[in-house]
C-alpha cells in the first residue's frame, strides 16, 4: 500500500520532480513526508522559498495544511549550516533537493 501511495503522489508527466510535487506534498502529504520536508526546509533556504510559493496554490479546502505550514515557516529558526552530504538521505528528501536545485 505504501508503494502505491508513493507512486500516486509523485507521478507526473516527467520523470523529474517538479514544483507541482511541492503543491501535492503540502496539500496531501503524509506525516512522514511533512517531517522530511520540514527537516529539509530548516537546512535549505531555497526549499523554504519554494514552500512559500507553493502555499499560494494549495487548496484551503483540503484541511489545515496551508495554515500549519504558514505557522511553521513563520516560527522556523534560521537555516542551519548542514552540508547535504551529512543530512539523512531519503527518496523524499532527494526529490526535494532536486526540485530546489533546478
Amino acid at each position: 500500500m505504501e508503494g502505491r501511495a508513493e507512486a500516486v503522489k509523485w507521478m507526473r508527466a516527467t520523470a523529474e520532480p517538479t514544483f507541482l510535487d511541492y503543491i501535492d506534498l503540502l496539500g496531501r502529504g503524509s506525516t512522514e513526508e511533512w517531517q522530511e520536508l520540514y527537516a529539509e526546509a530548516k537546512e535549505n533556504p531555497r526549499v523554504r522559498a519554494l514552500i512559500e510559493e507553493a502555499l499560494a496554490f494549495v487548496d484551503p479546502e483540503l484541511g489545515e495544511g496551508r495554515t500549519l505550514w504558514r505557522f511553521l515557516l513563520d516560527s522556523m529558526p534560521p537555516a542551519e549550516a548542514v552540508s547535504p552530504e551529512s543530512a539523512p538521505r531519503s527518496p523524499t528528501r532527494e526529490r526535494l533537493r532536486r526540485i530546489a536545485n533546478a
